[in-house]
């Protein structure tokens, strides 16, 4: 019932593309009961139900020399998961900043001030959410003079082996029965989405000459009534900037 993990350090390196990352946290914390039970007919087996805390949690990327994100603090209360089907009543994240951009830990693609979700339900057929609240948001999205995006280097370019993988799975998928049940459709509901920022977000295009900068030096927006099930409703939003 009461998990206590100090001063994590894990990490993973492939030779084959010399990846290489490590997750470090100061602390986490487990409280409430988890169950493991194979006889059951939940997949995966398994039931949780209470409350999870990381502290100054950090991924870094050691081949670019960059931190791939990291977060001073990040609550989830009252969570259950039991199979496939998780609740959660609030899940919150403190000064997070991902993506590092140059040798600064401060340059950053993407930080915000804090994250707040409020009673959050999923299962594979629906996600709904009551709230859904972001505080001083950043961003700072670019080209590099080549004309490919600066956060390009955060993705792996797959080998040979994994292309033809992928390729033969893609084929074999369209070759199956169209006799299959037609899958139904994901829902997502959210009542509120709030944006609220007095930080900077800009776009910058240095393939051009000169350069070309744009964004905003404060951001206000707001969105409810978000439905998929109710297409035809309204979702008043706001905007100021």
């Amino acid at each position: 019932k009461q998990i206590e993990i100090d001063d994590a350090d894990l990490c993973f390196y492939n030779k084959a593309t010399t990846l290489y990352y490590c997750y470090t946290q100061e602390a986490l914390s487990w409280s409430g009961p988890i169950i493991y039970d194979e006889s059951k007919k939940a997949q995966p087996p398994i039931a949780l139900n209470g409350d999870l805390k990381l502290f100054r949690s950090t991924i870094i990327n050691h081949t670019l020399n960059r931190q791939l994100a990291g977060f001073e603090q990040l609550d989830i209360k009252k969570l259950a998961v039991n199979g496939q089907k998780v609740i959660a009543a609030d899940f919150a994240i403190k000064k997070l900043a991902a993506l590092q951009r140059g040798k600064k830990a401060s340059d950053n693609t993407i930080a915000f001030d804090s994250l707040a979700l409020k009673a959050i339900d999923y299962s594979p057929e629906a996600l709904s959410i009551k709230s859904i609240s972001i505080n001083d948001l950043t961003q700072n999205v670019s080209k590099n003079k080549n004309g490919l995006w600066e956060h390009d280097k955060w993705f792996i370019e797959p080998n040979k082996q994994n292309k033809a993988a992928k390729k033969k799975q893609g084929a074999e998928a369209n070759t199956k029965s169209t006799n299959e049940k037609t899958e139904q459709p994901f829902n997502i509901a959210i009542s509120k989405i709030i944006i609220d920022t007095k930080k900077p977000i800009s776009y910058t295009d240095n393939s051009t000459s000169p350069s070309f900068t744009a964004g905003f030096t404060q951001l206000y927006f707001s969105l409810s009534g978000l439905d998929s099930k109710k297409p035809e409703q309204n979702s008043p939003l706001k905007l100021a900037a």
